[in-house]
């Protein structure tokens, strides 16, 4: 290797601080958020991508694609090193939040904060509503652009984990189409955003917390605590209210799939992830060859019912079912009031 290269991989004496990058004034501020290219399965033609033309999603926030040599910039910025080593990415831009913050704050204590008012972060956590997907923090940063064109790249050093998980493998990434409805969404977010019912909230809440959990039983379990929360009314009877009130749920933000059997093998999922049982749904099938040996039904009995679908994709439905009572909850206000109370539950829901 040549010794330029691992002169560039050398940290032995590397500076304890770096405070700019140039004495030059500073000219701009952007505090973004790259989304990196997945393994997920998608027709990229049927489905452009949006980002190719920056779409506005709230004043001062575009989705955008950074140039080539920036998003590169930002990928190098936020990836860990070591010493002489630095991992091959094999991986780019898909494309980036990117918020412009007032270059004046670079005067002040906040000059190296990140999204003080959270609004990229909630952004974030609100394109899950719109598209399910695995986007986290890995490649935040606020990058500082000088009137000599240098530039500082900070990252982010994120308080919650980096690391998601999803519960499918298809397309990830928001089109056009989609980031106008993300866009429809923050605005119909930003007013109510303080004055959700505590149920919407917590649900929004907690089916983010899901999306960090790499066990599918606690993500199960998290999803499930959610939607018990949307169709609980009152303390007793509290497995009755789920089994029955979860279809209606899902018959009014147009989730299909969602009937009182459903609803039943979830709640019983969610009890036995709780009470720390084995989770019946997740139990590994017999083997071809030990189903061979099991005894052939008799004439004329009836085969036992098989399961409605793979575990994986019935977590997958009601975390679709989560997300989409949170989206509704903030943009339809009759909606959202369901939540205030047990006795709207119960006026709206009857059982």
């Amino acid at each position: 290797m040549p010794n330029g290269n691992r002169a560039a991989a050398d940290a032995s004496d590397l500076p304890r601080f770096v405070a700019q990058a140039s004495t030059a004034p500073v000219t701009r501020i952007r505090d973004i958020l790259l989304l990196p290219t997945t393994l997920a399965n998608g027709d990229y033609r049927a489905n452009p991508p949006a980002g190719d033309n920056a779409v506005e999603l709230a004043d001062g926030l575009t989705l955008e694609r950074l140039s080539d040599d920036e998003a590169e910039l930002v990928l190098n910025a936020c990836t860990p090193r070591g010493h002489f080593f630095i991992p091959v990415r094999q991986y780019g831009q898909r494309y980036t939040f990117v918020r412009d913050v007032d270059p004046a704050v670079y005067e002040t204590n906040a000059a190296y904060h990140w999204d003080e008012d959270s609004l990229v972060y909630m952004t974030m956590v609100l394109s899950r509503l719109i598209r399910d997907n695995g986007y986290s923090l890995e490649y935040a940063a606020r990058i500082v652009d000088h009137e000599d064109g240098k530039k500082q790249v900070i990252p982010v050093t994120a308080s919650i984990s980096t690391h998601t998980y999803r519960l499918r493998e298809d397309r990830d990434w928001l089109t056009a189409d989609e980031a106008a409805r993300l866009r429809q969404l923050i605005a119909d977010f930003q007013p109510v955003r303080d004055t959700l019912p505590w149920r919407a909230i917590h649900g929004l809440n907690i089916g983010e917390d899901a999306v960090h959990m790499r066990i599918i039983q606690r993500s199960l379990l998290l999803i499930a605590t959610g939607l018990e929360g949307l169709v609980q009314a009152q303390t007793d009877g509290v497995a009755r209210q789920f089994r029955e009130r979860l279809p209606l749920l899902a018959a009014e933000v147009g989730i299909a799939g969602v009937d009182v059997d459903f609803a039943r093998q979830l709640y019983a999922a969610r009890s036995q992830a709780a009470h720390g049982a084995p989770v019946g749904m997740f139990q590994v099938a017999p083997s071809p060859a030990a189903a061979a040996d099991e005894p052939e039904i008799p004439e004329g009995e009836p085969e036992p019912p098989a399961p409605e679908a793979e575990p994986a994709a019935m977590v997958a439905r009601a975390q679709d079912l989560l997300r989409a009572a949170a989206r509704n909850a903030i943009q339809d206000e009759e909606f959202r009031e369901t939540f205030v109370s047990g006795e709207a539950i119960e006026a709206r829901w009857p059982i």
